[in-house]
Formats: structure tokens, sequence, C-alpha cells
């Protein structure tokens, strides 16, 4: 018996050490099973998206075809993103793009669209290469985002060490880099600026709500600032591929109130926030992407859609100075005069405005509701000598 469970034993051990060697053989991506050599695999498609296999787009692409053909272009309409897997990185191509892959000439390129990456394990393989437009090319870093269009490719790269080529020649992109090549009629001209980091610190980065009473949709989104000046661009969306774009406003202070019941169905949203440089306009690395599930709707959405309430408490005047004094909603933006002001966590807000000069002045109070619903109340004020 002792010798029967020796040889059955044995004989496991074997099986297991090969195994091992032949998964290290085939260098599978962790939890994927795409093999690093050269597959390109399929890994998810948009809810009711159609993603094609063919520059005319009239063959579809099934998520259970296991097998590409050895060239292949895949294009999605406007409506759909896909993520997919080739060596040791994870892509989402967004709506609009199209992608090639030639095994037998090992060209793997993107002809329009856009495109995020994320380098998932560390491979004894080489670097990665994406053929671009503008007979151009990347050697892809850790992590970072490409747009082509007709006349112009934006790189960013979010983490690591890319190489651009170019007709200008080769250029180093390191961390929080971007790359701007665009074309005309004459010339290229090719562009590297310094980004923004990534904001730090999302709230929330995964919230659960289920919606009873109207002040249980608004959401307070909030971030770490940057550390030039800069306004944040948030975005929300139905899925993290980034397909569909449910909220895109751009804001100068690092929060603002998201009301969920804008939001036609109860579902998961995914949000993130780019900063974006004041002075150059160019956007920089996002932050980490949040998720806020909502369980269920349980009110009538009309009853919720009244306008946010606010109160003038006291507006005092001495000399040119000028200090205002309220209560406003919590989950809302307050603005006088255009500015931002902050409401505290008791509902109250403090504001001093200085004016250059005697005169009668309108001071304009506007309150929006994360709906975009507005309260609007303008007061008047008589600066005068002291």
């Amino acid at each position: 018996m002792r010798k029967i469970r020796l040889v059955f034993f044995g004989i496991i051990f074997v099986i297991f050490t090969f195994a091992i060697f032949y998964l290290n053989r085939l260098q599978l991506v962790p939890g994927t099973g795409v093999s690093l050599v050269s597959e390109l695999k399929i890994t998810r498609i948009s809810d009711g998206g159609h993603l094609y296999k063919d520059s005319a787009m009239t063959e579809q692409v099934e998520i259970r075809e296991l097998v590409l053909p050895d060239e292949i272009e895949l294009r999605t309409d406007s409506q759909t993103s896909f993520e997919f897997f080739y060596f040791d990185t994870s892509f989402i191509a967004l709506p609009g793009s199209s992608i090639y892959l030639n095994r037998k000439s090992k060209e793997f390129g993107l002809r329009e669209g856009e495109l995020f990456w994320n380098k998932i394990t560390q491979s004894r393989k080489p670097d990665l290469k994406i053929s671009l437009p503008l007979a151009s090319a990347i050697k892809l870093s850790n992590r970072g985002r490409i747009r082509a269009s007709g006349d112009s490719i934006q790189i960013w790269n979010y983490e690591g060490l890319s190489v651009f080529e170019s007709p200008q020649g080769s250029q180093d992109l390191a961390v929080d880099r971007m790359a701007i090549l665009k074309t005309n009629a004459k010339s290229n001209t090719l562009q590297v600026h310094d980004i923004l980091s990534p904001p730090e610190y999302i709230s929330p980065e995964s919230k659960k709500i289920a919606i009873r009473k109207a002040s249980d949709a608004f959401v307070n989104l909030s971030w770490k600032s940057a550390i030039r000046p800069a306004d944040y661009r948030v975005k929300v969306y139905g899925s993290p591929l980034r397909e569909s774009v449910l909220y895109d406003e751009e804001f100068p202070s690092n929060r603002t109130v998201l009301d969920l019941l804008k939001f036609s169905e109860p579902g998961e949203f995914y949000w993130e926030v780019i900063p974006v440089e004041r002075e150059t306009k160019l956007e920089g690395v996002p932050s980490a992407m949040g998720c806020i599930k909502v369980l269920g709707v349980f009110i009538d959405k009309d009853l919720a859609a009244a306008p946010p309430s606010m109160d003038i408490e006291s507006i005092s005047v001495s000399g040119n100075m000028v200090l205002i004094k309220g209560d406003a909603e919590q989950n809302a933006n307050l603005f006088i005069n255009g500015d931002e002001v902050r409401i505290d966590m008791d509902g109250k807000f403090f504001h001093t405005m200085t004016y250059p000069k005697i005169g009668n002045y309108t001071i304009t109070f506007r309150l929006v509701s994360g709906g975009n619903i507005e309260t609007v109340i303008t007061r008047q004020v008589n600066i005068f000598e002291e």
C-alpha cells in the first residue's frame, strides 16, 4: 500500500512540475489566459456595442472568438469601446477607434481614435511598439494614453518611460509628460510639455447609495488640489470602458456636487477627475477611477427637481468693503458675482468684497444644485465715503 502511495504522489509531482514548466513557457498574463507571445485577445465589449473586423464595418466580432486572423483591423462605431490584451499590456479603445494587427510583419498599430494602455506584468519581452499615423510610432511605457486624429497625434505618458518616434526624431517621454505632433501642408511640428500629476485622495473611491429622499441623490466629489494653478474636469461614465459619457464639467475648485437623479436609470457610475493647467489648457493625468453604485430610487424624481434654497442674512457695508452672511443648501455650489464661495458643514457662508470707488452696485447670488437647477438672488449696495 505504501508503495502505491509513493507511486501516486510521484506521478502527481511529475504532472505538477510539467504544468509549471509549460505555463512558464507560455508566459500567460495572470488571470486572463492570454499568451504574451503575440496573441491578441478581446476581453470585453461595451454593452450593446458593435465591434467590427473590417474597415467597411460589415463583419462583427464576437467576444467568444478565441482565434483571430493573422491580419485584422478592429474598428468601433461611435458608441462602442472595447478592452483587449496584447503581449503583457491591457488596452481600452474608445468609440471611433481603429487598430490593426499583422502577425506576419509583426506590425501592431492605431489608425485613428483613442487608446488607454496599462502594462499589467513585467515580462522579459522587448518594449511593445505601436505604429501611428503621420509616420510615427511609440514604445509603450507602463501606462498612458494616445489620441490620433487626421492631422495630429497626442501622447500622454502616465507612468514609466516612453519613446515617441516621429519624422522629427526620437523623443523620450518621462512620467507626466506629453507629446503633440501636428502636420500641415508645409511641415510637421513636435511639442513636448510637462503635465499635471493625477489628483490624489479622491472621494468617494467606492460608494453604495439607496435614494429614499432627494438629499440622498447628492454626492459630494472631492480631491486634492494640484501643485500648480489648475481647473478640474470631472467626467462620469456608465462603465469603466468610458464609452458613455454621462457628465462632463470643468470646475475651478477641487470639489463639486453630483446629482444622481439626473441619470435616467439606477446603476453603477464611474467617475474621474482630470487636472487642466490654466496657462496651457493641457489635460494632465486622470485620477484613479471611483465607483458609485445606486441600489435603487424610491422617490418621485419630479419632486426632487426643486430649486436649491438660499437665505441672505445680512449685507454690511463699511467704507468700500462689503461683508455678506447667509445660509444655503450644502449640496450645491454658490457663486457671488461669479466667484465661488464655500458653504460650511452647517450650511453657512461668509464672503467679503471690496469696491474701488463709491457708487451703487448689484450683487448677484447664484446657487446651483448638482442637477444644474439654479436659484438666483440679486441685492443692491451703496458704497460711500466715510
